[in-house]
C-alpha cells in the first residue's frame, strides 16, 4: 500500500488504492487550481478530459479485451469519490457522465457488433458518420427507430 493513502474500507484492494492515489494527484495538480475558472466558464477544457482518457481514468470498467482496465464497480466508486474531492461539480459530473452513462452503452454496442473499419479515402474519413447522425435524427423526428438495422441484428431488443 505504500502510496500514502489509507484504504477507507475493507472492500478496496491495493489496485483501488493505487487508482485513488493517481486520481487524487491528478485532481490536486490539474483540477483544483483551475476549477473555479471552469465553473465560471461553464465547461471543462477538452485537453483535461483527453489527459484523463490517456491516463486510463475513462476506461476503468471497460473490459481488457476492448483496451480498458477491466476493473469492477469499486473502481467507479473510487473515481466518483476522488473527482468529488475537487469540489467542482461541473468537473465531477462531466467525468461521471463519460464513465458511468456513456461508456457502458458504447461497450455494450461494441460487444454486440464489432466495429467496421472505414477507409478514410473511400467515404471521406470521419465525416462519413455525419450523414448517419443526420439520418438518425430525421428518423427520430418521424417517430421511427434511428438505427433499424442495428437493432434487427442485435441479440437484445431496444
Amino acid at each position: 500500500m505504500g502510496v500514502g493513502i489509507v484504504t477507507c474500507h475493507p472492500i478496496f484492494t491495493e489496485d483501488h488504492d493505487l487508482i485513488r492515489a493517481q486520481l487524487r494527484r491528478f485532481v490536486d495538480e490539474r483540477v483544483k487550481p483551475h476549477g473555479p475558472k471552469w465553473e465560471e466558464a461553464g465547461f471543462v477544457p477538452r485537453e483535461v478530459l483527453r489527459e484523463m482518457g490517456e491516463l486510463g481514468f475513462f476506461s476503468l470498467r471497460v473490459p481488457e479485451a476492448l483496451g480498458g482496465a477491466g476493473l469492477d464497480a469499486r473502481a467507479s466508486v473510487v473515481l466518483a469519490e476522488e473527482v468529488g474531492r475537487s469540489t467542482h461539480g461541473g468537473f465531477a459530473i462531466t467525468v461521471l457522465v463519460h464513465t458511468d452513462m456513456a461508456s457502458p452503452h458504447l461497450v455494450s454496442l461494441r460487444h454486440q457488433a464489432p466495429a467496421r473499419e472505414v477507409p478514410a479515402g473511400r467515404h471521406g474519413g470521419k465525416d462519413h458518420h455525419r450523414g448517419r447522425r443526420h439520418r438518425a435524427r430525421r428518423r427520430l423526428r418521424r417517430g421511427r427507430h434511428p438505427h433499424p438495422r442495428a437493432c434487427a441484428t442485435a441479440t437484445t431488443t431496444c
